[in-house]
């Protein structure tokens, strides 16, 4: 059941119940025989979108599993996991690309930081100047679990 609603939208499984034809033990805990199947009501269990997954595994990378937010940032950049914004100037027709650290900051807290948050897989501290991003325990089970191919 429980594959069945992690995994709906990646394979072509439902979930059933098989009822034994006979009980072959007093506790029920050995069967013999299928005398029904019944289909199982179809529900789905949402997983975290791969750009997480893939930031769970920078994080996890590193060194005792934390990184700056700095640092994070600048990764998350490299492989493609957060967009920068392109900023208009004045007296100018066209956009130009300028990224600034500013709307860095603010696309890896929208993209990464606030859902991974939300999924209580990370947790933020602030150390002197810096900001220390590090996996939790349930954040270190789904990194595990979810990225196996990673």
């Amino acid at each position: 059941m429980m594959a069945c609603m992690m995994f709906k939208d990646v394979a072509m499984i439902k979930p059933y119940y098989v009822v034994p034809e006979t009980y072959t033990s007093p506790l029920a805990e050995e069967t013999k025989g299928v005398k029904d199947v019944i289909p199982m009501p179809e529900y789905k269990i949402e997983l975290p979108d791969e750009k997480l997954v893939r930031c769970m595994a920078i994080i996890n990378g590193r060194t005792n599993g934390e990184i700056t937010k700095h640092d994070l940032k600048d990764l998350a950049k490299e492989r493609n996991l957060i967009h920068m914004t392109e900023k208009r100037i004045p007296g100018k027709k066209r956009t130009k690309k300028e990224y600034s650290d500013q709307s860095d900051y603010m696309s890896l807290n929208k993209t990464l930081i606030e859902p991974l948050r939300g999924w209580r897989f990370i947790t933020e501290a602030k150390i002197g100047t810096n900001h220390i991003i590090s996996l939790t325990d349930e954040g270190k089970h789904a990194l595990k679990f979810l990225g196996t191919d990673i």
